[in-house]
């Protein structure tokens, strides 16, 4: 079986997250990267995007998930972002998504990633 894979790279989003004092009702930036893996179609309707998975949609997911509200923990994020992709596209049959805050650390930058399934 071959699967095409959506790929987003490098979304830079200001928002709100942390649950140290200095984080709380202050923007941080985080870059999410992410691999969505879908089964291949051969047959598309090049007209039509709906033939496809639209992967604005995907990004739409992760900003609304990202800026909604103050979240505390980064894990808690990818669980959300997770559940609604599970939710909301059932042809993508696994995917990776990573989050780092690059400016946590004056010398790192950090990160966490998630698998599913």
């Amino acid at each position: 079986m071959a699967y095409r894979n959506i790929i987003i790279s490098n979304l830079t989003i200001e928002t709100n997250i942390g649950i140290l004092e200095h984080e709380i009702n202050r923007k941080q930036t985080i870059v999410i990267n992410a691999k969505f893996n879908i089964k291949h179609k051969d047959i598309l309707d090049d007209n039509n995007i709906k033939s496809v998975l639209d992967y604005r949609d995907l990004r739409e997911v992760i900003v609304q998930e990202t800026t909604s509200q103050h979240i505390k923990l980064v894990e808690t994020l990818l669980d959300r972002i997770k559940n609604r992709i599970i939710e909301e596209f059932p042809e993508i049959k696994s995917f990776n998504i990573k989050i780092e805050k690059p400016m946590a650390f004056q010398d790192c930058s950090i990160g966490v990633e998630i698998s599913y399934p």
